[in-house]
């Protein structure tokens, strides 16, 4: 039973404050308030100090290990459940690194969503999913600058293997043909109308996460937030970190 209400702001859990930045930008840009909340590591469930309508929360996670991480998490999560959210998205870094899929489940735990709908990629960044490989600008991600990450060097270009995945958790990649069973479900795209189309597939029982271009389309198909023609003829990019 997913226990996420239908008042409130929309509720951004980000594992990094650039991350947490991109999308409150991304939100402003859309012509909404926002806010972001740092959530230092070993800290209590911080204090909103005022309302918007989105409030990006930043976990500091994406160096712990999968257990903190999921604490961190966890603590955020209450914080979110206390604010009464319209809705959730969980903002990944868009090559996928850190605990991303131990942070993913713990959120699905807390709100009790039964599926989650992960598109990290971002199209309009050159970042792309297709047939099952990640690519930058049309190369292998092996082959680029994140091959040398200091934490999270990217060795592979299969998407299935650059994360972490968690004992029981079901894992599927697919691209628009099909909706396989799964409890964790990748998105391929390799331009914005894949995206949307990801977009328009997220219900009320599907955790949305990934990066800021599946946000932004989320924001529009499926929270009602209009955006003008600034934010669509090209969208408008924020940070560019992850």
């Amino acid at each position: 039973m997913v226990a996420v209400p239908t008042k409130g702001p929309i509720v951004v859990i980000a594992d990094d404050l650039t991350g947490a930045a991109e999308l409150a930008g991304r939100a402003v840009a859309c012509g909404i308030t926002s806010q972001v909340v740092l959530l230092s590591r070993g800290c209590e469930v911080p204090v909103l100090q005022s309302a918007s309508d989105v409030v990006c929360v930043d976990t500091d996670s994406r160096g712990l290990s999968p257990e903190d991480a999921m604490v961190q998490v966890r603590i955020a999560a209450t914080f979110a459940l206390e604010l009464s959210p319209r809705f959730i998205f969980k903002k990944v870094d868009s090559v996928l690194r850190g605990p991303v899929l131990f942070e993913i489940r713990e959120l699905m735990q807390v709100f009790g969503f039964p599926q989650c709908l992960l598109v990290p990629c971002n199209p309009t960044l050159g970042r792309t999913i297709v047939g099952g490989r990640y690519l930058i600008n049309g190369k292998p991600i092996s082959f680029t600058q994140f091959r040398h990450d200091p934490e999270y060097p990217r060795l592979n270009d299969k998407v299935t293997e650059l994360m972490e995945c968690p004992p029981g958790l079901r894992l599927a990649l697919t691209s628009r043909m099909k909706w396989p069973i799964a409890d964790v479900i990748i998105g391929e795209a390799q331009d914005i109308d894949d995206v949307l189309f990801w977009a328009r597939k997220v219900r009320k029982e599907v955790l949305p996460a990934g990066g800021s271009d599946f946000f932004s389309a989320c924001l529009v198909m499926q929270w009602g937030v209009i955006c003008g023609s600034r934010v669509w003829s090209g969208w408008v990019l924020g940070a560019c970190g992850g």
